[in-house]
């Protein structure tokens, strides 16, 4: 048996939402990721996956990373807006994550 795959979670993540969108219709999401391999069509993460990780995640058969850094900040970010009720920090992290060009869903996308 060869080596497991291996993604991040966003992958994962942008797969579950491209099933979830089908009903659960494989063949469909198979139709739409190559139509996302055009550049013009979307900017998904799912476009940087070649076949063999699309097969890998179709199966269940890959293996999770560790997360990526966007996911990172993402988190923690999460766990500090909520818990932090002063408008002058959650600014300052906007702010920043504008300033660097990192959009994160759920943050500030």
């Amino acid at each position: 048996m060869g080596e497991k795959v291996k993604v991040s979670q966003k992958v994962v993540a942008a797969y579950q939402e491209l099933l979830d969108k089908h009903e659960g219709n494989s063949l469909a999401v198979v139709y739409e990721w190559s139509e996302q391999l055009l550049p013009h069509k979307t900017d998904s993460i799912l476009k940087t996956i070649d076949w063999n990780t699309l097969l890998a995640l179709m199966t269940n058969t890959c293996e999770v990373i560790e997360l990526t850094p966007e996911e990172k900040i993402a988190e923690k970010l999460n766990e500090e807006i909520v818990s932090s009720t002063d408008s002058a920090f959650h600014e300052g992290v906007y702010y920043t994550l504008n300033t660097l060009g990192i959009k994160i869903k759920g943050v500030n996308e």
